[in-house]
């Protein structure tokens, strides 16, 4: 259970970086 939450963070983590990288972008090129 333990090892399941830490992962889902993590990925919840890189989610969270992803989106707002990708919303930089979509802003530079507006």
């Amino acid at each position: 259970m333990d090892a399941q939450q830490r992962l889902y963070w993590r990925r919840r983590g890189v989610w969270g970086k992803l989106k707002k990288e990708a919303l930089y972008l979509f802003h530079q090129l507006l």
